[in-house]
């Protein structure tokens, strides 16, 4: 009697985590609405913005490389999905890690949205990444990231992983990241060229508007891409030809 109902109880026990972990991989793989609302156009359109964002992110380029006094940009969503949907895996402008792909963007007034697909097939989610986003006044270089919300389809993540990614990736942008919390929420200070007292280029503007990124700074003295960045736009220019 007492092996039945054992088994019984194991069998109860293996059926419930069974529910269980069926529910988390549905919920898992629920594709959330603002993933497909922000998707690029097909065809010619998206072939159109993607090149109008690749002009206006090198003309930003010059502008810093050359030392100009003054610059700025604006670049649509529509102009940076396009670009992520056409152009990024083709040119790299920088290395993403095996199992991220179709990343997105969407933008409202000082939030960004960052949404991309980890995994493949059957076993694949997408991962939403909600941004505040804003430069510190009185600071210079100094960017606040403010991490509201991590989710993989519909199931909260812990965000442990993706500081230490920032973290990891910082150093090889010459910047430095230090962390504090504004209640529960993880904040990173993104500070750009740590070791310089009067650095080449001060960032002026971030702003996330309605759809938009707008940035913009001035530069003291003309400035030199880092050797990945540079290998990838003489990539694009010469497949460009």
């Amino acid at each position: 009697m007492r092996h039945r109902r054992n088994l019984r109880d194991g069998l109860i026990v293996v059926s419930l985590l069974a529910a269980i972990l069926l529910v988390v991989g549905m919920l898992l793989r629920i594709e959330p609405a603002s993933y497909r609302e922000v998707a690029a156009p097909e065809g010619e359109q998206r072939r159109e913005l993607s090149a109008e964002f690749t002009k206006r992110f090198r003309h930003l380029m010059d502008a810093v490389g050359n030392g100009e006094e003054q610059w700025s940009e604006t670049f649509t969503t529509d102009q940076i999905n396009s670009y992520l949907a056409e152009e990024f895996f083709r040119v790299q402008p920088f290395h993403l890690p095996e199992d991220i792909h179709s990343p997105r963007v969407s933008i409202e007034p000082d939030r960004l949205r960052l949404t991309f697909r980890y995994g493949r097939g059957f076993w694949s989610t997408v991962i939403t990444v909600d941004l505040k986003i804003w430069l510190v006044a009185q600071e210079v270089n100094l960017l606040a990231v403010e991490i509201l919300d991590v989710r993989a389809g519909v199931v909260p993540l812990a965000v442990q992983s993706i500081l230490e990614r920032i973290a990891e990736n910082a150093s090889s942008w010459k910047a430095e990241v230090t962390w504090y919390r504004h209640g529960r929420n993880p904040v990173a200070l993104v500070r750009w060229q740590p070791d310089q007292p009067n650095p080449p280029i001060v960032m002026e503007q971030f702003e996330l508007l309605e759809q938009q990124l707008r940035l913009g700074g001035r530069s003291t003295a003309p400035f030199a891409w880092g050797p990945a960045v540079s290998m990838n736009r003489r990539r694009y220019e010469a497949e460009s030809e």
